[in-house]
């Protein structure tokens, strides 16, 4: 149901922001040869996709590709790149459904995801980059994307086989994951 100038909007907020935000720092830790860390951040809306978030989502996925890369061609500088996925509750998230009226769980309290950002920035993390780190009131996990092994015909294929091949090409269900119904 979004108009293309809401579209435009959330896109240049979220992914052309973080674009805006991240290619000073890395210039200036690339041209003074300072290794750093940049932590972008990112949603379980773009990660898994959420319901009505369709403009929100694809920004924050399009955030991941963006992290992805820079990761890549940081490792040449000394540059890590790490996105953060968080969850908690502020006056932003307090009217979703299934918050709506309650009182906040203490472990879904912003505060709580600043360990988590702090971690990534410090030598602790110095052997991560590329990587995305859920936090929230669940804990601290990382998210990624995967793929299976798939099936290899060495040959062209047809549709039919793809479907013959289904369990090889797609993860089984209880591996899948989304993210949760809020």
């Amino acid at each position: 149901n979004t108009s293309e100038a809401d579209w435009d909007l959330v896109v240049k907020v979220h992914l052309k922001g973080t674009y805006c935000c991240t290619m000073p720092v890395w210039k200036w830790l690339k041209d003074n040869g300072r290794p750093g860390v940049i932590v972008m951040t990112s949603s379980t809306s773009g990660l898994y996709g959420n319901f009505g978030q369709s403009n929100y989502g694809a920004a924050k996925a399009g955030i991941y590709g963006f992290m992805r890369v820079l990761a890549i061609e940081g490792r040449k500088y000394g540059i890590r790149v790490m996105g953060l996925a968080p969850g908690a509750y502020t006056r932003m998230t307090a009217d979703l459904p299934g918050r709506a009226g309650r009182e906040p769980d203490p472990l879904s309290l912003p505060e709580n995801v600043a360990p988590g950002v702090l971690y990534m920035v410090s030598d602790l993390a110095a052997d991560h980059t590329g990587k995305v780190l859920g936090v929230s009131s669940r804990g601290v996990r990382e998210i990624k994307m995967l793929e299976t092994e798939g099936f290899q015909p060495g040959r062209p294929y047809t549709a039919q086989e793809v479907a013959e091949h289904a369990d090889q090409v797609f993860f089984a269900d209880s591996q899948t994951r989304t993210a949760p119904v809020r």
